[in-house]
């Protein structure tokens, strides 16, 4: 699909609704995207106007070098006011989308974009994916960005794995390395790398269709990576922040983002429970409380969730389904493995609320429609495929559905939602949610063998 046409007056009012993201310097071939789509930059490639204001996530690679066919992926997020501009360069040694350090050249350069002195550089913002875009981002808040953002406000896909010198790279050629498994699994895209004259945006012509199969199987790479990692490293300890994205970073130096702690123990630990079948094994895990009581929280998780949404967030539950969406959209946009798996943890907790549905039930209802809406963009093997063998967010579903199922007094609007969410399943991924239930993650109550003390 090519750049849309539009007409003088059409093109005015967005230029001042809309606002715009100024990149200088970015090296043509450089894999370009915004929110949903992505380009392959030409050498006339500036930025991109007529941005709709909110939340939006930049992403790029650049051109592969050497014997590495496929370069990490980085990308950072953007809160744009109403005709704002905001300016960035290309770093060559970063290899990145960094902050312009001079502030007197940055408001000229500014002033610029607003006389359309640009214009011709700058690729017009695919309005007809914006509504997709605002399903997957609507609980992102600017707050929950400036709380989740790493160090230095750019995500990267690459891992310690990925993070090689020259040498190193070259001794991987011969050997199937992680980027020659995401070549395999990456649909090549199709477009060819435009010259200054192919288009007067300097933008390659846009192809939503390849980049959803790409982003399916891109992000189905990175997942399974994520999955053999897990449980593999621990969490280093965080950094202080700094503001904005530092040129004087090192190239190879990553950040983890701020997401929330998750409470890890869930049905390992009833299963402890129910095979120790004694108060002591209970008052072990629960301290001095009954053995029911350590059952009913690891199997209810809302407790959890309303301590997570009050430590993290000062009680504001919406806020936990904004880092649900940070976290995706990082995992797909961005192919981020650290997004991948606090994207699998928010969803099984909220998928095992018993009381909170029925205590938070727009909440929930809001929930479903963030999830039936990260749903649809998954590939259809999902369910299937390795990265999910384990079926986590099966069971995590047919746990959320049986909730609701059996909440005295639903909601018709929420019973509704489930029931849509029920034909998702069945219709897209042709998942039959009662063979997923595992007799062991029936609920237990287990019960005293002598009274406890109080």
């Amino acid at each position: 699909m090519g750049i849309p046409e539009m007409d003088a007056t059409t093109a005015q009012q967005l230029a001042q609704e809309g606002g715009t993201l100024l990149c200088l310097d970015v090296p043509p071939g450089t894999r370009f995207g915004m929110d949903y789509v992505s380009w392959t930059v030409g050498e006339k490639f500036k930025g991109v106007k007529f941005i709709p204001p909110g939340v939006h996530y930049v992403h790029y690679s650049p051109s592969a070098r050497g014997s590495v066919s496929v370069a990490p992926l980085s990308g950072f997020f953007l809160q744009l006011q109403r005709g704002e501009v905001v300016v960035k360069r290309w770093d060559p040694s970063l290899e990145a989308l960094v902050d312009y350090e001079d502030k007197e050249q940055a408001e000229r350069l500014a002033l610029g974009v607003k006389r359309f002195e640009f214009d011709q550089f700058l690729g017009p913002y695919p309005l007809n994916s914006y509504d997709k875009w605002k399903r997957l981002t609507s609980f992102i808040t600017e707050s929950v960005v400036s709380k989740l953002e790493p160090v230095g406000k750019v995500i990267s896909s690459a891992t310690p794995s990925l993070v090689l010198t020259e040498e190193e790279k070259a001794k991987l050629a011969p050997i199937p390395s992680m980027e020659e498994l995401l070549k395999r699994k990456r649909p090549q895209q199709q477009q060819e790398q435009q010259d200054g004259s192919a288009a007067s945006s300097g933008v390659a012509q846009m192809d939503t269709s390849s980049d959803d199969a790409a982003r399916s199987s891109a992000a189905a790479s990175a997942a399974t990576s994520a999955e053999q990692k897990e449980g593999k490293e621990e969490r280093k300890p965080r950094e202080k922040r700094t503001s904005g994205v530092s040129s004087s970073s090192e190239p190879d130096s990553f950040h983890p983002s701020f997401y929330s702690r998750i409470p890890k123990a869930d049905r390992a630990t009833v299963r402890s429970i129910k095979q120790a079948g004694s108060a002591a094994a209970a008052a072990k895990l629960g301290g001095k409380r009954r053995p029911e009581e350590v059952t009913q929280m690891y199997m209810d998780k809302t407790h959890w969730l309303l301590e997570l949404a009050s430590k993290e967030y000062g009680g504001d539950l919406p806020s936990v389904l904004g880092e649900l969406q940070f976290a995706f959209v990082t995992f797909l946009m961005g192919e981020s493995l650290e997004g991948f798996e606090q994207w699998k943890a928010l969803v099984a907790l909220l998928c095992e609320c018993e009381s909170g549905v029925e205590q938070h039930p727009d909440l929930f209802k809001n929930f479903i429609d963030v999830l039936t809406a990260q749903l649809k963009e998954v590939p259809k093997d999902f369910f299937i495929d390795e990265l999910s063998r384990d079926n986590f967010i099966g069971k995590a579903v047919q746990s959320l559905i049986e909730i609701c199922l059996n909440t005295p007094s639903l909601p018709q609007d929420l019973q509704q939602k489930v029931a849509s969410l029920q034909s998702l399943l069945k219709s897209r991924f042709g998942l039959d949610l009662s063979a997923l239930i595992d007799p062991e993650d029936q609920p237990v109550v287990v019960e005293l063998d002598t009274p406890m003390d109080t």
